[in-house]
């Protein structure tokens, strides 16, 4: 606690530069590990004084060559990447911030380095920093999910305010307040530096109060949940669709248990969420400890204690679930064009899964229009920004939609895309995005998913999607749902590009998957090959065309069937499914839709076991 309340304290006191903030950060710091990174499977320790070292070092090498110029770093996460930071300003440069290789040709940067260039600009001895000119600027690159390239500057002076801001998180929240007290705390660095969340609160929020970074930059989930195991991870900050494909993890294995421990899942959470709103840290302690700490070891570890979420909406039933078993998960909200705006900073649980992301820090003002369209500005800007962003007031801001996010279909009905989105979630889904085809008035999915996946993981993704399907309203409805592997998504950190994807699926139809007949049934496709598999042996039994069976049609008192025929129907599904079906079960087992989920239980048990 004093230690941070000296940091603070000074940083206040400071000059609020880029250069202030570099000398107090490492001569508190020092040896201090801050950086952890798993690179081919080796751990590579750096601490403060070594990242002081390389920004010299770098510093050095650009000030023979380069003054005033504006150098892109396009480096994954690692901890070079913030020595090329400040080693950029040290120079006197000025660094841009990207993460994707394919804008570098539309923006007018002098020098671009990246993995492959990096060691040219280590090659001349350190000097001491007294003999370097800073730079006090530096600049955000984005160009969302429109394609349209933006450069957005900052200055020290906005950076250390957005630093800090963190003092209200700690005040406000005393949960908050006694997790960022603790000396080993472990922020994993999933969000990408370059981006306006990965910088400012997953990088300097903890950077400046000398805590640590683990890295590693795979793109395998269970890798990245490894090691936040392994190395005991406190932190985690992250978009809404990373959040939303833990819970789907979770969801995943729910699959496999028998209804009743479904429903008792259910219950549990909600008594949990209740627990915590009336007793938060009571109630927290005993949803980790004693309700659901097997669930914790097995979904992302026990030592995880604080995530936030940030980049656009969270589906309401993640962040409930993930409170439930334990985890704080805050919502929060920020834009590259003004930085980060406000964390949900709720102490009881029920206040953090509605879908609000709190109140703007107190560096900004705001106000939403007549038809609550959120304007803010950082306090010392002239102009306010105009968000495109609609929010309504309740329990602090809670998202709506986004302008551009608002369509209208032939009808003229107003249709929000975001909406239908958050509605969409399923086992074996990285991304996703919802995307409005206007030539066809058609809405369209695409989910982004892993390579080489099976049938049986294909067909779980389509079997998931039905309750998604069917919890749209009818103005929403989906024309068509489309797979890739291949394309956009690089990590879950990555938004999509909506207006490339749409010329994709134009001139690429090869690089898409269709899921065909989502929208056939209330319940499950009559289309589904496994569902018309068992139709068909119905048929047969009971000598009944198919067509005249549906999912819901029951063997006794629909179709007729007896004591007799029903032992030639579990022969029949046992012999083409290769399954073994108790003939005690005929009470639960009636309709082919009852067959369908029981055999479908049964594969995902096999894919548990194998997996």
């Amino acid at each position: 606690m004093s230690e941070w309340r000296k940091i603070d304290k000074k940083l206040r006191n400071s000059k609020k530069t880029l250069e202030s903030l570099f000398e107090l950060t490492m001569s508190t710091f020092n040896n201090k590990v801050a950086f952890e990174e798993v690179v081919n499977g080796n751990i590579i320790i750096k601490t403060f004084d070594d990242i002081k070292e390389e920004a010299i070092l770098i510093a050095n090498n650009l000030k023979q060559t380069k003054n005033k110029e504006m150098i892109a770093i396009n480096l994954k996460n690692q901890s070079i990447w913030v020595s090329l930071f400040f080693g950029i300003l040290m120079s006197g440069n000025y660094p841009l911030l990207v993460s994707d290789e394919e804008i570098l040709s539309n923006i007018e940067a002098s020098e671009v380095i990246c993995e492959d260039n990096i060691l040219l600009y280590m090659q001349q001895p350190a000097t001491s920093t007294n003999s370097f000119s800073w730079s006090d600027t530096f600049y955000f690159h984005t160009s969302g999910t429109t394609g349209k390239h933006k450069i957005i500057e900052f200055n020290g002076k906005k950076l250390v305010d957005q630093i800090l801001n963190t003092r209200e998180l700690i005040k406000i929240n005393g949960i908050i307040k006694n997790y960022s007290m603790i000396n080993k705390i472990k922020l994993f660095a999933f969000l990408p530096f370059s981006h306006v969340f990965g910088f400012i609160a997953g990088l300097m929020w903890f950077f400046t109060y000398g805590k640590t970074f683990v890295v590693n930059n795979t793109k395998n989930f269970l890798e990245m949940k490894k090691t936040i195991i392994e190395h005991k991870v406190t932190h985690l900050f992250g978009v809404p669709v990373m959040f939303e494909s833990v819970v789907n993890q979770i969801k995943k294995k729910l699959l496999s248990k028998p209804k009743r421990k479904q429903e008792a899942f259910d219950r549990l959470i909600n008594f949990s969420i209740n627990l915590q709103s009336t007793l938060p840290r009571i109630g927290n302690w005993i949803a980790r400890n004693i309700l659901f700490r097997g669930v914790r070891n097995q979904v992302l570890g026990s030592n995880l204690k604080v995530m936030i979420s940030g980049g656009s909406s969270i589906n309401n039933d993640t962040l409930k679930i993930l409170n439930g078993i334990g985890y704080h998960l805050f919502n929060g909200y920020g834009l590259t064009e003004i930085g980060i705006v406000s964390v949900n900073l709720s102490k009881k649980a029920n206040k953090r899964i509605d879908g609000s992301v709190g109140v703007p820090f107190k560096t900004y003002d705001f106000f939403l229009d007549e038809n609550n369209q959120l304007s803010i500005k950082y306090q010392e800007d002239k102009d306010f920004f105009t968000t495109n962003d609609f929010f309504k007031n309740q329990n602090g801001l809670v998202f709506q939609y986004r302008k551009d996010d608002i369509i209208k279909n032939k009808n003229g009905i107003k249709i929000s895309l975001s909406s239908i989105e958050k509605k969409i979630s399923g086992p074996f889904i990285i991304n996703k995005t919802v995307i409005f085809d206007e030539e066809n008035d058609e809405i369209l999915v695409v989910l982004k998913i892993k390579d080489n996946l099976g049938d049986f993981e294909i067909k779980t993704i389509k079997n998931s999607l039905l309750n998604s399907i069917n919890s749209l309203k009818k103005e929403e409805y989906i024309s068509k749902i489309y797979l890739t592997s291949t394309m956009f998504y690089e990590t879950i950190s990555k938004k999509p590009r909506k207006e490339e994807i749409l010329t994709a699926l134009k001139n690429s139809p090869q690089d898409f998957l269709e899921l065909k007949h989502l929208n056939d049934s209330d319940t499950i496709s009559i289309n589904d090959e496994m569902m018309n598999e068992i139709i068909i042996i119905f048929g047969k039994v009971l000598n009944i065309n198919k067509e005249d069976i549906s999912p819901s049609s029951s063997f006794n008192l629909d179709l007729n069937g007896n004591s007799f025929d029903y032992y030639s129907l579990i022969y029949g599904i046992n012999e083409k499914f290769e399954i073994e079906i108790k003939f005690n079960e005929n009470e639960k087992l009636e309709t082919p839709e009852d067959f369908y989920k029981y055999l479908k239980k049964h594969y995902m048990e096999q894919y548990e076991k194998n997996n």
